[in-house]
């Protein structure tokens, strides 16, 4: 956009219509002409330079949101790339500083508080990191992924009975993601509800019978109907796939009945 700036200018300079000879020689001679000549060159090598000491800034989105934010520190939008470089970079000290001046600058930043609720969790911070997703939640209430957390935080922090309304809620938002309906009905199983998690189980097995999580579901249901040896089974077919991802494999591994759907 600056060489685009630089371009209009010259083109307006210099007119439409091509130049003779002898007009260029008039121009040449005119003070005025390289006053507006010296100043333009100036311009540009001032541009350039500013140019050059600029592009380090671009060497990655860590170092653009990494320099920026001492600039404008004022910004929300610089203080959550931020916190999202020093987060990627595993400072996560620096990485809830800035989050929290992030909102502290917009208060209703949902991105802010969904990352910061993040960083929380991590840290065992489980009754503040519910804060921020429920205030996620409410700031974005079309995206799942606040609720989606704020379940396995609800989870963690023994509130079964929320976390299963938050399951509930973001299930409807993301029908599509298998794994958090697995959750949703895991949840209702350890919490005692096998009426209202049997058909979920049921229609994650038909519809999806050769995903993981379709599969988990049917092993679960074969539990349900005590079927222990069909469960096994299922169990022993899981732990051959490739794709199975590591903490489900040492569940299943390590697995009884509660430890498999406490999980």
């Amino acid at each position: 956009l600056p060489l685009l700036g630089g371009g209009l200018l010259l083109g307006r300079f210099c007119g439409r219509r091509s130049l003779t000879p002898s007009q260029w020689s008039a121009i040449r001679r005119s003070p005025r002409a390289v006053v507006v000549c010296v100043l333009l060159l100036a311009f540009i090598a001032g541009l350039s330079l500013r140019t050059l000491t600029r592009n380090p800034d671009w060497k990655s989105n860590e170092s653009l949101a990494l320099h920026d934010v001492q600039v404008h520190p004022e910004s929300a939008k610089l203080q959550l790339g931020a916190g999202l470089a020093f987060n990627d970079r595993g400072e996560l000290s620096a990485a809830e500083s800035a989050l929290r001046t992030a909102i502290e600058i917009h208060p209703d930043y949902a991105q802010a508080h969904y990352n910061l609720g993040l960083i929380l969790m991590h840290r065992g911070v489980l009754d503040e990191a519910i804060e921020h997703f429920t205030e996620a939640g409410r700031l974005s209430p079309q995206n799942p992924l606040p609720f989606k957390r704020l379940a396995e935080a609800l989870e963690m922090a023994g509130r079964r009975a929320e976390a299963i309304e938050a399951y509930l809620i973001c299930t409807g938002l993301d029908p599509a993601d298998l794994p958090l309906r697995f959750n949703y009905a895991r949840a209702l199983l350890a919490s005692g509800r096998a009426s209202e998690a049997e058909p979920i189980l049921a229609k994650l097995a038909a519809e999806h019978p050769r995903e993981v999580p379709g599969r988990l579901a049917l092993a679960l249901l074969e539990e349900l109907r005590g079927n222990p040896g069909m469960a096994e089974s299922v169990y022993r077919e899981l732990l051959r796939r490739p794709d199975l991802p590591p903490g489900i494999r040492a569940n299943i591994e390590q697995r009884s009945l509660s430890g498999a759907v406490e999980r």
